[in-house]
């Protein structure tokens, strides 16, 4: 891939792994374009057409370089962006970005523990207020984070659709619920 002269390298060149577009591999871009698209039929009201996106998302085959499934890395991923998008979009010392993350985690919802280690990874690159460390602890508290470095490993495909579902549908409720 040649690409014009950056600050890097005068000549533009730049080598990726093949399959790779800026550090993710396709199937990664794959699954996050598809789980966008599944995120907003899920806000519009249209669970089937959410799920067909789910569905092709989930059967991206394992990455064996970087030893995860695409579509489950792209989704905690999505997950964690959705509350660090809710802290940027505050005033500093305003922990109202941490009532969509608390909606979730005092819910029954099924992905209560998946927010919950979103939200101990977000807090852990730093909180503002003395206040806000005590609201993430609280919360942590009532549902325990998945350890650090958690990995599932390869699940078939079923359960790679159920695990997504859980996921994209925690964006989205951590997303309303604010």
């Amino acid at each position: 891939m040649t690409l014009l002269p950056n600050p890097h390298n005068a000549f533009g060149a730049r080598f990726l792994r093949p399959g790779a577009e800026d550090g993710f591999s396709v199937g990664y871009r794959s699954a996050e374009n598809l789980l966008v698209k599944a995120r907003r039929a899920l806000v519009a009201g249209d669970d089937e057409r959410a799920a067909r996106y789910i569905d092709k998302a989930a059967a991206i085959p394992w990455d064996d370089h970087e030893k995860h499934v695409p579509a489950i890395a792209a989704a905690e991923f999505a997950l964690y962006m959705t509350i660090c998008q809710a802290m940027e979009g505050c005033v500093e010392g305003d922990d109202g970005w941490i009532d969509g993350p608390a909606a979730v985690i005092d819910s029954d919802s099924l992905g209560r523990r998946d927010v919950s280690t979103a939200l101990r990874d977000v807090a852990s690159e730093g909180l503002s207020s003395r206040r806000e460390e005590r609201r993430v602890d609280r919360l942590l508290a009532v549902c325990a984070p998945f350890e650090l470095n958690h990995d599932e490993g390869d699940l078939d495909h079923s359960r790679r659709v159920e695990r997504l579902t859980t996921l994209v549908r925690a964006s989205v409720d951590v997303d309303t619920a604010r």
